[in-house]
């Protein structure tokens, strides 16, 4: 019997000028600087290879937004992928 491998990807957003300042951000939603979009372009050439079934993500905060809108514009998303949350 084959049990299938599931791959589970963390991605935390990339950086803030509140990061940069060393500011405790909680749900304070503080956009991604310049380096931070950066990362997040990096991060999608990164995975670029990697066919994705399922994506999701958990925060609706602009810095993770953009994170996550740069690293679908970039991915495999299988088109039977299912989106979780606000994809």
């Amino acid at each position: 019997m084959t049990i299938p491998v599931a791959r589970i990807y963390l991605v935390r957003h990339g950086e803030t000028q509140a990061n940069r300042d060393e500011i405790i951000q909680g749900h304070l939603d503080a956009a991604l600087n310049d380096k931070g979009f950066e990362q997040a372009r990096l991060l999608g050439e990164a995975l670029k290879r990697i066919k994705f079934h399922h994506v999701a993500f958990s925060s609706d905060l602009s810095r993770a937004v953009s994170v996550s809108d740069t690293f679908r514009a970039s991915v495999d998303v299988a088109a039977h992928a299912k989106c979780f949350a606000d994809c």
